[in-house]
């Protein structure tokens, strides 16, 4: 993803006729942790924050969102920007639900239920690793509360269809409550700048409220 970001930031700056201006448009890319990115990279030392691919949802208690939320605040340069990534299909509101409450955990279930039934292998091309097909295999899981634990193989074929590698995978994911989160935001020091509507995610572009 880091190396991802680095491309389309170039291709960006060519689109736009700007390759040349690399002294004056000097960047450098972190990957850092997400509850301690302010100390390695200094107060006040980023313009730009993403969380992608909705990764945010991984982070499944209120006080590590908060902590999250709190580096952010400090870690930004007045004017800067955050870009966080949340999955539709773990936003209670997308399916009429409350967060945290047995419903949702129930609804989020039954909908899991029925986009099992003749799951297959999905073939992913790889972007960064051209001639490289990720396989991700149906996905199983179980939930706690509005916490659901998935597990599934990754396999790495080549495009003959020969296994290079494979993976077996699990992790957690968080359901999350959209007015919840806003609150955090907000409790935070920090404000919901614009909310951008995509297929699979919504992206939220968060500035800093005060400091």
């Amino acid at each position: 993803m880091l190396n991802r970001a680095k491309r389309f930031w170039r291709e960006a700056l060519e689109a736009k006729g700007m390759q040349d201006n690399k002294e004056r448009l000097k960047d450098q890319w972190l990957q850092v942790g997400a509850t301690s990115f302010a100390k390695e990279i200094g107060s006040g030392g980023a313009d730009l924050v993403i969380f992608a691919a909705g990764g945010i949802c991984h982070v499944t208690k209120d006080e590590e969102v908060l902590e999250f939320l709190k580096n952010v605040h400090a870690g930004l340069k007045k004017g800067g920007k955050a870009i966080i990534s949340v999955l539709r299909d773990l936003i209670t509101q997308e399916h009429g639900t409350k967060g945290g409450t047995e419903e949702a955990s129930d609804s989020f279930e039954s909908l899991e239920s029925a986009s099992a039934k003749g799951a297959k292998a999905q073939h992913i091309p790889s972007i960064d690793k051209p001639g490289e097909i990720y396989v991700k295999h149906p996905t199983t899981g179980d939930w706690k509360g509005n916490i659901k634990t998935e597990r599934f193989r990754l396999d790495i074929e080549d495009e003959a269809g020969k296994l290079l590698r494979s993976h077996e995978l699990e992790w957690d994911e968080r359901v999350l409550d959209k007015d919840g989160w806003v609150r955090m935001v907000t409790g935070a020091g920090l404000r919901v700048k614009q909310v951008i509507d995509g297929e699979i995610q919504i992206w939220y572009i968060l500035e800093k409220a005060y400091g």
